[in-house]
């Protein structure tokens, strides 16, 4: 597994002890990589404190599809300097197959595996603290935070207090290409194929072009070419994560009504990702008590690296203050 040294200076928090890691996943057998933010101040008073006294939150990052833990670094460094004198941590986890985890790269077998390892990072980082835990995800990320909380809550020690979530995949609307290389015998429409049935003799694993480039999800054309560049997102993806992020967003829509915990929804105006209007769609199945959503319109999917992103940071902090660290 590759090791990191060190984090880009823009988002090198240096009030936190950094700590990197792995753990062996139940279900596939993958070392997962994480990473934790350890306030420095506050580390040794949280300790000698009661568990749980206002204030006391870990909050866990997921990135998107074919991404990495390093995506959601620009929010992460915004709100450890906006938070440096509260007593939060900072979380973040690699999927299997993405970023410095272990694993086919870009690819799962069911959906379920990202949801089931996220259950078990959680319970890892707070078996000695009893962190209070707010959950932050992104595209696919969003989606795994929701099937957590609808089908494999009851496996959390702790239940989250709250969900932020930005641009959830909770419909695709962007497509594989019709017709991918393959034996003669199965020249056809794969990609449709994938999403209707199991795919035979392990074609699932079988990988196209990412369907999408940096222009369609970035706003700002420097930002485009560092996410082309970036080794650890992939430029390609399988036709097994494909047919399981499809089936999932489509589960997932029925479900609004098991959110019963405080979410926050940050919506782009334009993302070639997902649908904004499914999820408004979704935002208003919540109860309106629970559900706030807040639209950037003239963003794209990765708003974390838009020229504006401190907006974007600035709402998170104030929701995050609100409803947590109210005395």
């Amino acid at each position: 597994m590759i090791n990191i040294t060190g984090l880009p200076q823009e988002f090198k928090p240096s009030q936190y002890k950094i700590e990197i890691g792995n753990f062996l996943s139940n279900r596939t057998g993958h070392h997962c990589y994480f990473q934790q933010w350890k306030n420095r101040n506050k580390e040794s008073a949280i300790e000698q404190q009661n568990p749980g006294e206002n204030g006391h939150i870990n909050l866990v990052f997921v990135h998107d599809i074919l991404g990495h833990h390093g995506r959601m670094f620009p929010l992460a460094s915004g709100l450890a300097s906006a938070f440096i004198e509260d007593n939060i941590n900072f979380s973040f986890l690699d999927f299997c197959g993405h970023g410095l985890s272990n694993g086919p790269r870009a690819h799962v077998d069911e959906f379920s595996i990202f949801s089931l390892d996220l259950a078990q990072f959680i319970n890892k980082i707070t078996e000695k603290n009893q962190h209070e835990v707010v959950l932050i995800g992104q595209g696919m990320g969003a989606l795994s935070l929701f099937k957590l909380i609808e089908q494999y809550g009851h496996l959390l020690t702790k239940k989250p207090k709250g969900l932020i979530l930005l641009n959830p995949i909770l419909k695709t609307t962007f497509e594989l290409d019709d017709k991918i290389e393959a034996p003669e015998f199965w020249k056809l429409p794969l990609a449709n194929y994938a999403i209707e049935k199991d795919l035979p003799f392990g074609l699932s694993k079988i990988k196209v072009r990412r369907p999408f480039s940096g222009d369609d999800i970035f706003t700002q054309p420097n930002q485009a070419l560092k996410y082309e560049s970036d080794p650890l997102v992939s430029k390609y993806l399988s036709l097994g994560i494909f047919r399981e992020l499809v089936k999932a967003s489509k589960e997932i829509r029925r479900f609004s009504y098991f959110i019963d915990i405080p979410s926050l929804f940050l919506v782009s105006g334009h993302s070639y990702l997902t649908d904004p209007d499914v999820t408004y769609l979704f935002h208003k199945g919540i109860p309106n008590s629970l559900s706030t959503l807040i639209k950037f319109p003239k963003m794209m999917h990765e708003m974390l690296f838009e020229e504006r992103v401190n907006l974007v940071i600035k709402e998170v902090e104030c929701w995050i203050k609100e409803n947590f660290l109210q005395s």
